[in-house]
């Protein structure tokens, strides 16, 4: 299994799609460095911290695995900070699995708290496209009950980030070209065996035709010189045949 990340957003924002409580400088999230997003939230609901944008650039045809979100928060020590509601967004869209804990307080010190894994979907299916897509992202709320001590209650994030898990995907390039030059190799053995066929009917054809023909113009001028030699050899020269006829005649 291959991953990417952990990267950053790079887009912050205050979402007003649930809660009350405005965030107080989303954009400090974008790096760890103890400059913090703060929510002051006594008995009420913060709205949604969206972070997007991650620039991911998951190879093309690759099978998503899961995916982890990691907030780095913290609460001052005497007070009750918890989740209210952590999701993910696709396509622009708050959706998936609800991963707030509802329970558990927040840290009192900077801390990376995990949400989701190498393995958890978020409850959506997803393709390369989703991932790498500058509206993937997530958002967080929550909440502070109060403090042990008084009423002030204070959340902290300094930093949030997320891995995406994936396989690799098979690509069909290397199989598409072993096609083609299996095909290109065959057509052009198959032509070539035609062509040399043909041109060996063709050769034949015509040096058996060439041979019979010149044996033919061999046969008849052999035959014409023979008779040549023949009066040659009595040494008649072709005017006096026809005066020894006539003497022969009378």
């Amino acid at each position: 299994m291959s991953y990417e990340g952990p990267l950053s957003p790079g887009t912050m924002a205050d979402d007003v799609t649930v809660g009350t409580k405005v965030w107080t400088n989303p954009d400090n999230t974008k790096i760890s460095d103890n400059v913090y997003a703060r929510l002051y939230a006594t008995g009420v609901v913060s709205h949604y911290l969206k972070a997007t944008n991650f620039g991911f650039a998951i190879p093309t045809g690759a099978i998503i695995n899961g995916i982890k979100v990691e907030v780095e928060k913290k609460q001052p020590g005497n007070e009750v900070a918890k989740d209210n509601s952590v999701k993910i967004i696709k396509g622009g869209v708050i959706s998936g699995d609800e991963k707030a804990d509802t329970v558990t307080q927040w840290p009192i010190s900077d801390t990376y708290v995990i949400y989701g894994s190498s393995t958890d979907l978020w409850g959506e299916t997803w393709t390369t496209e989703d991932i790498n897509n500058v509206n993937f992202g997530f958002v967080l709320s929550g909440t502070n009950v109060g403090s042990v001590s008084g009423p002030a209650a204070d959340l902290y994030i300094d930093h949030v980030r997320i891995t995406v898990y994936y396989t690799a995907g098979t690509t069909t390039s290397s199989t598409s070209s072993s096609t083609s030059s299996s095909t290109s190799s065959s057509t052009s053995s198959s032509t070539s065996s035609s062509t040399s066929s043909t041109s060996s009917s063709t050769s034949s054809s015509t040096s058996s035709s060439t041979s019979s023909s010149t044996s033919s113009t061999s046969s008849s001028t052999s035959s014409s010189t023979s008779t040549i030699f023949y009066q040659e050899d009595f040494n008649i020269p072709y005017g006096e045949i026809d005066i020894l006829d006539r003497i022969g005649n009378r």
